[in-house]
C-alpha cells in the first residue's frame, strides 16, 4: 500500500526517534467467546512480528443488530 493510499496517518515519538505510520483500520464481526479472544491474542503477536511493530491496537466492542 502506498503512503498516499493509507486512510489515516500518524506521527509518534519513541525513545527520541520520530516515526510516521500509515494507519489501516480493519473491522471484524464475530461471536464473543474465549476461543475468539485467544485467536486474536495470538494473531496480534503474529501481526506485530510480521509488520515489525511494537504494538498493534485491537479493541473489542459489543454490537447489537436491530
Amino acid at each position: 500500500m502506498g503512503s498516499d493510499k493509507a486512510p489515516m496517518k500518524g506521527i509518534w515519538l519513541y525513545e527520541g526517534v520520530k516515526y510516521k505510520d500509515q494507519i489501516v483500520k480493519i473491522e471484524i464481526a464475530t461471536e464473543e467467546s474465549e476461543m475468539v479472544r485467544k485467536f486474536f491474542h495470538n494473531y496480534k503477536e503474529k501481526l506485530k512480528e510480521m509488520f515489525e511493530q511494537l504494538d498493534i491496537f485491537i479493541t473489542i466492542a459489543e454490537v447489537k443488530t436491530l
